[in-house]
């Protein structure tokens, strides 16, 4: 019923170049200066693909089958390269570039093949085509080698650009009624820096105080105690003229060159800052507390007809830690019944606030307010005999305000477990082993609107499961098992209620043939 013909072939061919030189080195007051870079890369490849698909209407070539047949066709050039440089212990630095170019030829048909044509480059006097695609990724990193403190510094960039030339429209180099026609381009930018330092106070205490001092041995329980800071500028634009300067490519300037670019708006712009501070300390009886604070402080532009409007927020996180225990019991009391005792605690506590302005009204802004917070604590216990039983418990909330209405969310969940192994009278050699765990989990959401006092609830989940397993080895090639499985979920919003009850059973065979020669 249909008749067609196909054909369709593709090349590639790719050469590439990577070299770690030897270092040359320059001594200078006792310091060694690496002249030389560290690595240097090249890639360079060209693929190509040619489809063609004919349909005609009988098997008989005939001057009616006049269809034009469907082609596709792809010619890529693409580059890539690289050069790392070490220059000083603790100092690196980097600079990849990967760039893809369009070889295929539009023609001069249309509008779009016209402009491609027009901003098509030459080498040596051959056609190479436009540039469709641009990454550019550049990094510096700084960590000198201190006794009891390490700082660090790091900076870098990520520049993205692509042109479309299959786009149906190109774009006016000024605004949309004037200037040259150019291929619509899209590009973006990050830029990342980050500073920060892991003290060793046990070591900083012991160079200033001495071995002895007693608060040198206090502080040597802290440990992991790190501090950074860190902010981030980034921007998107889309249907630009062309590429953007190299200033902009490699991330320099102020936030508001992000913004905008040659009289361009950016479509987007972010900023925030972001300070972090986390550590943990060794306490007496097998006690460990870990404590963490995050403070992100950022703004958005993000473009409404011609102007840009800001999105502020601010995030914090604190406070956020967790208390461990964990001890092996002596013989003497509770080891004769018990093998294990830890137990963790947890909380996390976040709000965050987002600030925008509203539509219809310049000085109007509407605010966005969350609060979460996270219980979250676990005991496991290991028992003589090899049995071993863990219950945990996580009950985290969330308070949402929008528009003066309250949005709350509540999730519970309690799991139990218990594990041990058996073996079977009658003789059977193998051990049962056997794990049963338990638990149960609710979520639900309610609604207070502005002036009302009560919350009325509109999401109300809950599940139960249990489950029991059981699996054995059976004599050198065999193993076997049963497990049984109980599900019951809940959606009291909708009056609904399912439950499954389900058994498996499995006997695996492993068998051997001998060695093949």
């Amino acid at each position: 019923s249909t008749l067609s013909r196909a054909t369709a072939s593709s090349y590639a061919v790719n050469f590439g170049y990577d070299f770690a030189p030897n270092p040359a080195v320059l001594r200078v007051a006792g310091v060694g200066l690496r002249l030389n870079p560290s690595r240097i890369r090249f890639r360079s490849g060209w693929t190509g693909s040619d489809a063609e698909r004919f349909t005609y209407l009988v098997p008989i070539e005939l001057p009616g089958d006049t269809a034009r047949p469907a082609l596709s066709q792809t010619r890529y050039w693409l580059n890539s390269a690289g050069v790392q440089l070490a220059p000083l212990t603790g100092v690196q630095a980097g600079l990849d570039v990967v760039s893809t170019r369009d070889l295929r030829d539009y023609g001069d048909s249309t509008t779009m093949g016209r402009v491609i044509g027009s901003e098509s480059a030459t080498l040596f006097g051959t056609d190479i085509g436009i540039e469709t695609q641009r990454l550019l990724n550049t990094n510096l990193t700084f960590t000198p080698r201190l006794v009891a403190i390490r700082p660090r510094l790091s900076v870098g960039t990520t520049f993205s650009m692509t042109k479309d030339p299959n786009a149906r429209d190109p774009v006016r180099e000024a605004g949309d009624t004037a200037g040259s026609f150019h291929v619509p381009t899209a590009f973006s930018n990050q830029r990342r820096i980050e500073a920060g330092a892991q003290f060793d106070l046990g070591r900083l205490a012991r160079g200033v105080l001495g071995d002895s001092a007693a608060l040198a041995r206090m502080f040597a329980r802290v440990t992991g105690l790190d501090l950074s800071y860190s902010t981030q500028q980034g921007s998107v634009y889309s249907r630009a003229a062309g590429a953007p300067p190299p200033s902009y490519q490699f991330a320099l300037g102020d936030f508001d060159s992000f913004r905008a670019v040659d009289g361009l708006l950016a479509a987007s712009a972010t900023q925030s800052t972001t300070l972090t501070t986390s550590g943990a300390m060794v306490l007496p009886l097998g006690l460990r507390a870990s404590a963490a604070f995050r403070h992100t402080d950022g703004v958005g532009w993000t473009l409404r007809a011609d102007q840009q409007v800001p999105l502020r927020s601010d995030v914090r996180e604190w406070p956020s830690g967790s208390l461990t225990w964990a001890v092996t019991p002596s013989r003497r009391n509770l080891g004769r019944l018990l093998t294990s005792i830890s137990a963790r605690a947890g909380y996390r506590e976040s709000q965050s606030v987002i600030e925008q302005p509203s539509f219809g009204a310049p000085a109007g802004v509407t605010l966005s307010t969350t609060n979460d917070r996270t219980f979250t604590p676990s005991a496991s216990l290991g028992w003589i005999g090899g049995v071993f039983t863990n219950f945990d418990v996580s009950r985290s909330s969330s308070d949402r305000v929008n528009a003066g209405n309250l949005f709350r969310t509540v999730r519970n969940t309690q799991n139990g477990t218990l594990a041990f192994s058996f073996r079977p009278p009658g003789g059977f050699r193998s051990l049962i082993r056997t794990t049963a765990v338990y638990s149960v989990a609710n979520n639900t959401t309610c609604l207070r609107r502005t002036g009302s006092e009560n919350c009325v609830p509109y999401v109300d989940s809950r599940q139960t499961q249990a489950q029991l397993t059981m699996d054995t080895d059976l004599p050198k090639n065999m193993s076997a098992g049963l497990q049984m499985a109980y599900v019951l979920n809940e959606e009291r919003q909708t009056n609904r209620k399912i439950s499954q009850f389900g058994v498996t059973a499995f006997v695996q065979l492993s068998a051997s043939v001998g060695q093949l020669r």
